[in-house]
């Protein structure tokens, strides 16, 4: 019997290997703190394509990533996602800066899709070979699965074993993705005038400079933050956001030295940040 329901597509997206794939052909970055995406733009674009090749409408996008944090809380960015049309953010964990959960996801969304005839169609972004089972099932159900990536990299290949189980596999180059990623500006290391207090700063044991240098960098971040940005430090107290304190750290060990064994230093730095922040955006707490 004919379904209606069947004459349309989907679109998933992995999240991590959109951003170190395609961010890493773009601008040579390994790592996501050094991306900068138009997520809005390049969902657009991803979108376009997708009709334009299966000749159905797409019935929604699913975007999967995971959430740092002990309790894995939405991130600015996953906020600003999840409130684009026809979209659904799923959300799994990062783990000592692994994505957890994010393979499951994605793997009971396409079989949920197959399983109810809802599409006709799944365009998959991603690379891991782990979702090679799922698309085997999802086929068996009666749909497509066309795999979408971008040109390999070192650190970004997707697995030869799914590529060969897909119904077809296409690699968007360089040019398609170039418009929607730049490399971030990360925050320079804040800057003090020299002073009388600064010769004296240098006399002061290690931890003490470190959580002055915290507390320099919280003032000039606020600065610059934008509220949905410190309303994400908020609510992570007293934690400190991953997208705040690795370029913070990093700008630590200008000064510093490295801070992998020091881990004196880098609670330092952090505890002078978080005092800081809490005695300008929170001060009847204290």
């Amino acid at each position: 019997m004919y379904d209606a329901r069947m004459d349309r597509s989907a679109l998933l997206i992995d999240a991590g290997y959109l951003l170190l794939g395609a961010g890493g052909v773009v601008l040579g970055a390994d790592r996501r703190e050094d991306i900068d995406c138009d997520y809005t733009a390049v969902h657009d674009a991803l979108s376009d394509y997708v009709e334009e090749h299966s000749g159905l409408p797409k019935l929604r996008t699913y975007w999967y990533d995971g959430a740092p944090g002990p309790h894995g809380e939405p991130t600015a960015d996953h906020r600003r996602i999840g409130a684009l049309p026809r979209l659904k953010l799923r959300l799994g964990r990062v783990i000592q800066g692994q994505q957890k959960g994010v393979d499951t996801l994605i793997t009971l969304d396409l079989l949920t899709l197959a399983r109810e005839r809802a599409i006709a169609t799944a365009y998959l972004l991603t690379g891991d070979e782990d979702l090679r089972e799922a698309v085997l099932a999802a086929q068996s159900l009666g749909i497509q699965v066309i795999l979408l990536g971008t040109p390999p990299i070192e650190g970004s290949r997707q697995s030869f074993a799914l590529i060969d189980e897909c119904d077809e596999h296409i690699v968007l180059d360089e040019e398609f993705w170039e418009p929607y990623f730049s490399p971030v500006q990360h925050m320079p290391r804040p800057y003090v005038p020299p002073s009388e207090e600064d010769d004296e700063d240098w006399d002061a044991p290690e931890e003490e400079r470190a959580r002055r240098f915290g507390t320099r960098y919280c003032e000039l971040w606020l600065s610059e933050a934008y509220p949905d940005q410190v309303h994400q430090v908020t609510e992570r107290l007293p934690g400190i956001p991953v997208e705040v304190d690795a370029p913070m750290l990093r700008a630590a060990e200008v000064e510093f030295g490295p801070l992998r064994e020091r881990e004196d230093l880098r609670r330092a730095v952090r505890q002078g940040f978080s005092s800081y922040f809490v005695s300008v955006v929170l001060p009847d707490t204290e």
